[in-house]
């Protein structure tokens, strides 16, 4: 016996390409709600005062590692006399940095620095906020 089988119920198992699309759809819907967030609202705009101060203190203490005076011209404030940091001879490492007292675009945070891995300090450090980057300033 053979078994025929109907115009309708062959219709009934046709695969369709709707599904795949509409599940295509919902992630690109997805991916493109993550790119405009990320326009609306990036991630380093995210960043608290008290963390790009402490960035601040790393890009400082990097320049004045490697001696590069327009990477210290960057981190610093214009004037800057690094004098408070006359006895810290060395690869200077900062081990760290406290949360930050802010007042407005000043800043004062106590900073514990070790010279070529001894000699471990706590110093006060006072940073100033200009166009949007916080500055040394001791």
């Amino acid at each position: 016996m053979i078994l025929q089988v109907t115009d309708d119920e062959e219709q009934k198992w046709e695969r369709t390409a709707v599904p795949f699309i509409a599940a295509l759809a919902v992630v690109a819907v997805v991916i493109a709600g993550i790119i405009i967030s990320q326009i609306i609202s990036p991630a380093e705009g995210n960043v608290s005062d008290t963390e790009q101060i402490r960035i601040a203190v790393h890009e400082f203490v990097e320049a004045r590692n490697s001696g590069d005076e327009e990477r210290i011209r960057d981190t610093a404030c214009a004037g800057f006399d690094d004098a408070w940091l006359a006895d810290r001879t060395g690869n200077l490492v900062v081990e760290k940095v406290s949360e930050a007292d802010i007042d407005g675009d000043r800043a004062t945070t106590d900073v514990t620095t070790k010279v070529d891995d001894k000699d471990e300090k706590t110093m006060l450090w006072t940073l100033v906020k200009q166009k949007d980057a916080w500055l040394v300033c001791n």
